[in-house]
Parts: C-alpha cells; sequence; structure tokens
C-alpha cells in the first residue's frame, strides 16, 4: 500500500515497495536539487529519474542485485508503446458505426415528426394572442385620441351619425394606414383589401369559428383599411347607426385561416361610448350558452362572440377548432 515518507521533502509517494521508487514531483522546478538530496539521504549511488507525465519521474537505482522500480528505462518505453497502441485500439472501438449513426438520425427524425406539428400550433397560438391584444390596444388609442382632440367628444352609438362611412371618415386619420380601402363593394380595389360581392351577405371571404359555414360580410363593409403591421380594420355603421362594430383582421386578409375568432375579432361601440369586445355582457353577441362562439354551430355569425373570451381566457388560442 502507500505509505507516507518524509525521506525527501518535495516528493509525494505514488508506489511503496520499502523505499519511495515511484515519486511524484511536487515542484519540478526543483527537480535537480530534491535529486541530490535524495541521493544523499538515502544513500544511494547511483539515481535517475524519468519523467513519464507532466508532474511526474519515475526513478531507479542500480544497487548490489536491486532495481529500485522494478524495471530499466528501456523496458518501460516499450511498455508506454504498446500501451498506446492498446489505448488506440479502445479508442477505435468506442467509435460509432455508420449504421448507428443512420438509426440514431432516423429516431430523432421520428420523434421530430410528431412533435413539429405541436409546436408550430403552440407558436402560432401565441403570435395570434400577441397581434389580438396590440389590435385592440391600437383601436382603444383611436378612440381616445379622437376624443381628446375634439374637446372630449365620445362617438356614440345612438344614432348621431350620418351616412355609412361617417365613423371611418372620423377615426381612420387616428390609425397608422398603409393603403386606405374604402367601400367593400366597390369595385376598384387595391391589393389586400377585401371586395365582397353585391348577391348576400355571406360568402367564402370569412368563415365562421368552426369552420362550418361562411361570415357574414355585411358586417365587415362600411369601410376598411390595411395598417403598416399588416393586420386589417373593417369598419360597420349598421342601417341605423346605433350597432356601431370596429372589426381587427390581425395578421390581414392575406394570411390564413381568415375566420372569426381564429384572427378576426369584433368589438362594438355601445351607446355610452364605450369599446367593448365582442361576447361581454350587453354586446349583439353574447349569448350565455355560447351561441357566437361554439363549436357546434353552423351559424354564420359563430364567433362573432368569441372576441371577449379570446381576450379573457386563458389557454384560448390552443384550443380553437380545426
Amino acid at each position: 500500500g502507500v505509505s507516507t515518507s518524509k525521506v525527501l521533502q518535495g516528493f509525494e509517494p505514488i508506489s511503496h515497495y520499502g523505499v519511495p521508487v515511484i515519486l511524484r514531483v511536487v515542484n519540478p522546478k526543483n527537480l535537480k536539487n530534491l535529486l541530490r538530496d535524495y541521493k544523499n539521504k538515502a544513500k544511494v549511488s547511483n539515481l535517475d529519474c524519468f519523467a513519464f507525465a507532466r508532474n511526474d519521474a519515475k526513478c531507479y537505482a542500480q544497487g548490489k542485485s536491486v532495481i529500485l522500480g522494478g524495471e530499466h528505462p528501456e523496458e518501460s518505453h516499450k511498455k508506454r508503446f504498446f500501451a498506446s497502441l492498446r489505448m488506440t485500439n479502445r479508442k477505435k472501438k468506442a467509435a460509432f458505426t455508420l449504421a448507428e449513426v443512420l438509426i440514431t438520425l432516423g429516431i430523432i427524425g421520428v420523434i421530430a415528426a410528431l412533435l413539429m406539428p405541436m409546436l408550430i400550433e403552440n407558436f402560432q397560438a401565441v403570435v395570434l394572442e400577441s397581434q389580438l391584444k396590440k389590435g385592440a390596444s391600437t383601436i382603444y388609442q383611436a378612440l381616445e385620441h379622437y376624443q381628446a382632440d375634439n374637446d372630449g367628444e365620445v362617438i356614440k352609438a345612438d344614432n348621431a351619425l350620418v351616412g355609412a362611412q361617417e365613423l371611418g371618415r372620423m377615426i381612420r386619420g387616428y390609425f397608422n394606414i398603409l393603403i386606405y380601402c374604402g367601400y367593400a363593394y366597390n369595385d376598384s380595389k387595391a391589393v389586400g383589401c377585401v371586395s365582397f360581392n353585391s348577391e348576400g351577405n355571406v360568402n367564402e371571404v370569412y368563415r365562421n369559428y368552426n369552420n362550418t359555414n361562411g361570415f357574414r360580410n355585411n358586417l365587415l363593409d362600411d369601410d376598411q383599411f390595411i395598417l403598416m403591421d399588416g393586420s386589417m380594420i373593417f369598419i360597420e355603421c349598421g342601417n341605423d347607426r346605433t350597432h356601431l362594430y370596429i372589426t381587427v383582421d390581425v395578421n390581414g386578409f392575406k394570411k390564413r385561416p381568415n375566420r372569426v375568432g381564429h384572427d378576426l375579432f369584433m368589438f362594438q361601440i355601445d351607446k355610452n361610448g364605450k369599446l367593448l369586445p365582442m361576447g361581454a355582457p350587453g354586446t349583439d353577441y353574447y349569448s350565455e350558452d355560447d351561441e357566437y362562439c361554439s363549436t357546434t354551430s353552423v351559424s354564420d355569425m359563430n364567433g362573432a362572440g368569441c372576441t371577449y373570451k379570446a381576450l379573457n381566457e386563458k389557454g384560448y388560442f390552443k384550443r380553437l377548432p380545426k
């Protein structure tokens, strides 16, 4: 076993056969002085040391018939050479074969294929939620700026507006508009604007919440414009000017899914001038049994009442129907 020796300060015994024969050099810079002291104290006339590691020295002495350390340096060199060959062989055996690499890549590919759709859906949910919050903030700020610039005047759904395009004319200057589209039934449209036909109120421009029907386009037609961030604003005044709706397509008409409650969300200005997310109590499309935000309803207005849920229910965008 290894024992502590005080024969020579500066060396730490590694192996012991009566006297220290394999020594670790604590301070390699003092090796010459340490060897001289060791010869004097151990009374060894012929002592040589050979470095065999970064801070190690192997010492042997030829005496009457004893070689301390058990082997001559030449034999030591041979053993180290063959040991290095064995180590090289072991390293080669530890390498991966081509088949193993291909199998591993195949497993990784299968796992990625299983997880990728879920990761994409989660990412899309986060993006849509963020875009809705931004769109809601943009509409709120536009109405507040209008009020501030008009001596506190509040826009109300009280039949005070003149004409279907009056609301758009009043507030569009408070949006950062890229393209102004105007009335939805105009024949001439800029790229990205939504043009409805005049034959009916429901077609395939937008779909309802669960994709079972078209969405009622006449609630989006009085005025529309595309903002600098790519989102789109639709304005509806209603025939009697008592139903004022502002709707936002959070990622623009050119990007899908183009479904109400997914990327199209409605807001309502009430008779007191308060902007409410559609589906909130007191709005036109509020229902206690979720008629206007249903996974089963085939109504062309299904989804109109989802805005309130989308802004207030955690995980709403992760539960969207396919």
